[in-house]
């Protein structure tokens, strides 16, 4: 391959990555067309990408960005995943194809422009999604809110009757 073929591959990589700094490293060499064709598609509409990379060329781009400590996740046939809402989607996405499918590996990943190993990526896939704690949150101040509410009634309640019985005791004596 020329070096002007591989200057062209780069920019490709560099321009596809954009500023992303959260991608995953794959292994899908041993997938048949069909199960390459439906990861994919399934991916395309979770907007994740994916792109099966020449190392050499690959650790270029991710050494200009900045990106450390990839070389050990760039040897033998290496596929970069990007995109998607997080990077917690991205490892459960690809955590439960390679549950699904056994033919699917996950090398690595890199969060934050640093390494991650593919246990690591593992343990990513098992955390909540942003959306998720917004949730969990949002749902935490309604408890509490609904709580404080619930205790102002009662004991607001309980000064009314008590105004009520000491309006009564005045009327009559």
């Amino acid at each position: 391959m020329s070096r002007f073929v591989k200057q062209l591959m780069m920019n490709d990589l560099r321009r596809a990555l954009g500023d992303a700094d959260e991608f995953l490293f794959v292994d899908i060499e041993r997938l048949t067309a069909n199960e390459s064709n439906e990861l994919r598609l399934a991916l395309r509409q979770k907007n994740i990408k994916l792109r099966v990379v020449k190392n050499t060329l690959a650790r270029i781009v991710l050494t200009d960005m900045d990106v450390k400590g990839v070389d050990t996740y760039l040897r033998g046939p290496t596929a970069i995943a990007w995109g998607g809402n997080s990077i917690v989607e991205l490892a459960r996405e690809f955590t439960d194809w390679a549950k699904k499918n056994e033919k699917i590996r996950i090398k690595g990943g890199v969060l934050a422009k640093q390494a991650i190993s593919s246990e690591e990526v593992v343990a990513l896939s098992q955390m909540p999604t942003r959306e998720e704690l917004i949730g969990r949150v949002l749902g935490m101040l309604v408890g509490a809110a609904t709580g404080v509410v619930a205790l102002l009634e009662g004991a607001a309640g309980r000064v009314l009757g008590q105004l009520r019985t000491k309006a009564e005791e005045g009327g009559e004596g």
